[in-house]
């Protein structure tokens, strides 16, 4: 089975296009065991995306929380949120899921649609992501919405650009009108939430770089010590600890997704020692460099 890349620029900008300007859209039925390591690495786009979970489970992660998500839920995850899909479950996860731009739903910039009922939502920063649950009548009507969507999406008849549009809207439509808190006065975002954006972007920047705590913390304006305590309390995580395992995640995919020698990967991602490098990337994924190559490029 070929596994699925997702390419991304130095800051994370997923470079993969979702339908085209005339069809600003593309819907993917996706398992996970497509994806190397069996999650949907750290991304993030300018567009939409809604998410149902057909088998399985997955965690969904973003830079100030996370959701589980169990067979039969969905989510709603805003315009340019930073995320990460892993799975949870022992069978393989699989999903599907749209991707669209937000004038899809809303059409022109300057139409009253996309400014009043679209605008809003989707330049809300502190808006990360929206749960659904077939256990709320009206999160269920969603869920219905994007499962009919996608089927009409997948038989693609003649006509199925306006069946799946008319969908859509009506789940947005849905979403509008049982959360009108939304449309409130944009809550500001936190102030925690401002330095930890800033600090995980320098370091998805800058992972191949030597990195020191001082460097994270004058980014963000505060001390070490605060460094710490921050990503401690949002992230259960160290700073240290976060430069490793994303070094790592990112050498996973050079190793399947490229054909750089282990010694090149190694330094490519700021390890400066090989030996050090193979230790730590066994110890997270059980295999040394070598073996998880072999496994991963003989699909």
């Amino acid at each position: 089975m070929q596994n699925h890349i997702i390419e991304t620029d130095e800051n994370g900008l997923e470079q993969n296009s979702h339908g085209d300007s005339l069809f600003p859209l593309a819907g993917y039925d996706e398992y996970f065991s497509q994806f190397i390591l069996k999650e949907v690495p750290w991304h993030w786009h300018e567009e939409i995306e809604l998410v149902v979970v057909v088998e399985g489970s997955t965690n969904l992660e973003y830079v100030d929380g996370s959701l589980e998500l169990q067979q039969g839920d969905g989510v709603f995850i805003n315009s340019n949120t930073m995320h990460r899909l892993t799975q949870t479950s022992l069978v393989d996860c699989h999903i599907i899921n749209f991707v669209f731009k937000p004038e899809f739903l809303g059409g022109r910039f300057d139409s009253r649609i996309y400014n009043e009922f679209v605008k809003p939502i989707c330049s809300n920063k502190s808006l990360s992501a929206i749960k659904l649950s077939p256990m709320i009548m009206w999160e269920r009507l969603i869920l219905e919405k994007i499962n009919s969507a996608f089927t009409i999406y997948t038989d693609q008849r003649f006509g199925y650009e306006l069946s799946v549009q008319a969908n859509l809207l009506d789940a947005w439509y849905i979403l509008c009108v049982n959360q009108p808190t939304l449309f409130d006065t944009i809550p500001p975002v936190t102030e925690s939430k401002i330095r930890l954006d800033k600090i995980t972007k320098f370091i998805h920047t800058n992972y191949d770089q030597k990195l020191a705590i001082k460097d994270l913390a004058s980014v963000a304006d505060i001390s070490e010590s605060e460094c710490y305590r921050l990503f401690r309390k949002t992230l259960q995580t160290t700073p240290n600890d976060y430069i490793l395992n994303h070094r790592l995640q990112m050498a996973a995919h050079k190793l399947v997704a490229t054909n750089l020698s282990i010694l090149n990967v190694s330094y490519e991602l700021g390890f400066g020692n090989p030996s050090y490098f193979s230790k730590k990337f066994k110890e997270q994924y059980a295999n040394t460099p070598k073996e998880f190559r072999y496994l991963h490029q003989n699909k």
